[in-house]
């Protein structure tokens, strides 16, 4: 007899499935929908969930691959040099996504084979052409090419194979498969610092990650005091990056990447502007960083002091500061060392009273480059209530 949760999911999967009209087969739109929720805390769009999904006839066992550099989504239009230098952490997720009642062993067999055959880095990946998929193919080229960069940097490389199905207990048998699974993989990649992990996610975890609580208001901690405007709940002053870092990520240390919803541009890489950020974090001198910053300003619908120089923040959206902001984060991700930085960010939270205030915030503080009014129409309305 199936179990309350392995009805309430089989419930789930059959409403969603009847408000769309893109997918004809419940398995394959269960992958969408089993993908984006266990995806949820790496802050991916619908572009970029969608972009994971390979899934069909000769996947190899893989029905989604997602790889990461620094908890930065590294998409097929990137090029994954520029995402991978020292210091950086890289993080491949495969998910193979079942609407069955229970895990099966063969799952985890399909696995070992695919990861033989793909990451054997001797053999040409064109010789499994008649075995898997283009997607399949070329995503492995770029996992390859991302395990490769990585350990030629000396960074962490991690792999996670995650078995998503409405299943109730696993098996002995599968039991024993998940346990085996990482030592076979790492044996075959082979490459130091590299570690493989296993996941089963069944009926009941699967109704804890449908629906999660949604994270309330974000806490600012500034350094010492700040400064407040009359007769408005505007502030800014100095945030030692420790603190911003803390602010930029979630209990799991994960990037809060809907902070960045509202900015009009996005992440650019390695380019220039971007090198001396890192240039001047990776450097310490007399000079304190929000001296050769231009700092952070953030949107906010409502801000408050909770405590001290806290200030919580209901809604923040980080308008400018972008690229300041992924380089404090991919920084202090790659320390090794557990002592604060006391070194300091500026940082601006506004709070403006109408939409058109906000774009034209925007805008100013977006002026060291041409911004085109049109692209306000991608910044999310975060005023807007649900």
């Amino acid at each position: 007899m199936p179990t309350n949760s392995q009805i309430l999911i089989d419930g789930f999967i059959s409403d969603e499935f009847s408000k769309q009209a893109e997918y004809s087969s419940k398995g394959d739109y269960f992958e969408l929908l089993a993908s984006s929720r266990y995806m949820a805390p790496y802050d991916l769009d619908d572009d970029e969930i969608a972009e994971g999904l390979i899934g069909g006839s000769r996947d190899g066992g893989c029905d989604a691959i997602y790889i990461f550099a620094n908890n930065n989504f590294l998409s097929e239009d990137v090029q994954i040099k520029d995402y991978i230098n020292r210091g950086s952490r890289v993080e491949i997720v495969i998910l193979q996504t079942k609407v069955s009642k229970s895990f099966k062993e063969d799952v985890f067999l399909k696995w070992k084979d695919t990861c033989n055959d793909l990451l054997t880095f001797g053999i040409n990946l064109n010789e499994f052409n008649d075995k898997y998929s283009e997607r399949v193919i070329d995503t492995f080229r770029r996992i390859r090419e991302a395990i490769q960069a990585a350990a030629m940097a000396g960074n962490e490389i991690r792999m996670k194979f995650v078995y998503i199905a409405n299943a109730d207990s696993p098996s002995d048998g599968v039991k024993i498969q998940k346990e085996q699974l990482p030592a076979a993989i790492d044996e075959i990649v082979g490459v130091s610092r590299f570690s493989s992990s296993c996941v089963l996610v069944g009926a009941d975890e699967l109704m804890r990650i449908w629906s999660p609580p949604a994270e309330s208001g974000l806490v600012m901690r500034f350094s010492g005091s700040y400064a407040s405007v009359p007769q408005r709940t505007d502030v800014f002053g100095l945030v030692s990056l420790s603190d911003y870092y803390r602010f930029l990520t979630d209990d799991q240390g994960q990037l809060r990447s809907y902070l960045f919803e509202a900015n009009v541009r996005d992440y650019e890489g390695n380019v220039s502007v971007n090198k001396g950020i890192r240039e001047t974090l990776e450097h310490p001198s007399e000079d304190d960083f929000w001296w050769l910053n231009n700092g952070v300003t953030i949107l906010a619908s409502e801000a408050y002091q909770i405590a001290g120089a806290e200030v919580k923040m209901e809604e923040p959206r980080i308008v400018n500061g972008l690229q300041t902001s992924y380089e404090i984060y991919k920084f202090m991700e790659s320390r090794t060392e557990d002592a604060e930085d006391s070194r300091n960010v500026m940082v601006k939270i506004l709070v403006p009273g109408s939409d058109e205030t906000r774009n034209r915030v925007i805008l100013a503080t977006n002026n060291q480059t041409q911004v085109k009014k049109t692209s306000l129409g991608g910044a999310d309305d975060f005023l807007d209530r649900a």
